[in-house]
């Protein structure tokens, strides 16, 4: 059972409910079924024991797996990212952003013949790599994780253009 410090965020509830199998019990196979018995456990955890949000976007869920033919009901809509994961993401981002500033200070103030081969020039580039490489999952995880196009989206989407050109050459 998941406890509330394991308690997925409802973005991540709504991916769980979108991945699980909802006819594994139908299954022949045990490890389908078994596979289905956990991804089921895992749901009723957080429904258990999250606010009340969590059960709400079950039974919709639920109701949405259920319909009967011809009958008109709509996917529930992915949850907004909650003021918490918000937060957090603006403190990813300030963290890689406060460490690439430091790298580049560092590399400012090199001079030319200070760097006498690849291996010292690569040591100071190799951490810049990794932190636009970071930048670039967060914002490919928060494009992922929104519905409409928001303020917020079109900042993720034009951070992502911009680091395309350094993370895929």
């Amino acid at each position: 059972m998941i406890t509330y410090t394991e308690l997925p965020s409802l973005n991540e509830f709504y991916k769980m409910l979108e991945s699980h199998d909802w006819f594994y019990d139908y299954s022949d196979d045990h490890r389908v079924w078994r596979s289905g018995s956990q991804s089921m456990g895992a749901i009723r955890g957080a429904v258990e024991t999250g606010p009340k949000e969590y059960k709400e976007l079950f039974d919709a869920y639920v109701k949405y797996v259920n319909r009967k033919d011809g009958e008109n009901i709509e996917k529930p809509i992915k949850p907004s990212r909650t003021a918490e994961e918000q937060i957090q993401d603006r403190n990813d981002i300030y963290h890689a952003a406060k460490a690439l500033e430091n790298l580049s200070y560092q590399l400012v103030r090199l001079e030319k013949d200070q760097i006498v081969n690849h291996t010292q020039l690569w040591s100071l580039v190799n951490p810049v790599i990794s932190i636009l490489h970071s930048l670039d999952h967060l914002a490919n995880d928060k494009l992922n994780s929104v519905v409409s196009d928001t303020p917020v989206t079109k900042g993720y989407k034009s951070v992502k253009s911009y680091l395309d050109k350094f993370c895929n050459p």
